[in-house]
């Protein structure tokens, strides 16, 4: 009894540990919303990888928190050294001068995942201030 529990312990575990590296394995999209200066934002779906991140932004990656430990915006570390265009929906979105391309994700600890519909009220409330002063 006590062996063949901890045999199937053990292979379970063993399963586990395979699937686990099967996931990392692959290379996982996330959906995003991209907000670009002077251009509506979008929802995207890229690699959930530093180097797509990366590319999406034009460089090195600076995260703003939006809501903490549940969303965050994506930007260019040297948005203003590079001379990136001033992005203004970001900025009031994160209440911080960005330059350059922003992307939004939702968070699950140090990992970034798909933008949470939960998070579209935040959002949209956001978005309609935005509206109202540009008007």
């Amino acid at each position: 009894m006590v062996c063949s529990t901890h045999c199937s312990r053990y292979l379970n575990r063993r399963r586990s540990q395979q699937h686990i590296m099967k996931l990392y394995g692959r290379s996982k999209k996330m959906r995003v919303l991209r907000i670009e200066p002077g251009q509506d934002p979008e929802l995207i779906d890229i690699e959930n990888k530093l180097e797509s991140l990366q590319q999406e932004v034009g460089g090195y990656i600076e995260c703003v928190t939006l809501i903490s430990g549940e969303l965050e915006m994506i930007v260019n570390e040297e948005g203003w050294i590079l001379d990136l265009p001033f992005n203004e929906l970001a900025s009031v979105l994160s209440n911080h001068h960005i330059a350059g391309t922003a992307i939004i994700a939702s968070s699950a600890g140090e990992e970034f995942i798909d933008l949470d519909p939960k998070h579209d009220y935040y959002l949209k409330r956001k978005l309609s201030q935005w509206k109202m002063v540009n008007e």
